[in-house]
């Protein structure tokens, strides 16, 4: 095993998906891990509702940037920056939330 096989081991599969697809792609997963540890600062509430919600930061960071069904298959990251989205997007954690996720 080679330095660079052991140090890919070590990502999480998401990382290791980007890897693959190129170093564009791991640029911009880490940009999205920084704009979710931001969020984390500056909306402790949104933040702090994903996590609980899914148990972990670590399954939160996943699940944000993971596309999901219930929503159009956009991801939950993508949402943030447009008002009518982030609306959309704190409504479906709220309804998950409450056991009303339809």
């Amino acid at each position: 095993m080679t330095d660079h096989d052991d140090r890919a081991s070590r990502l999480s599969p998401i990382q290791q998906r980007l890897l693959a697809a190129g170093r564009d792609s791991v640029r911009d997963l880490q940009a999205a891990y920084d704009a979710l540890a931001d969020l984390a600062r500056t909306e402790p509430t949104l933040w702090s509702s994903v996590v609980g919600m899914l148990g972990d930061e670590h399954d939160a960071r996943t699940w944000m940037l993971t596309p999901q069904m219930a929503l159009d298959y956009r991801r939950p990251y993508d949402m943030l920056d447009d008002p009518k989205d982030r609306r959309e997007l704190i409504d479906h954690i709220t309804r998950i939330s409450f056991g009303t996720y339809t």
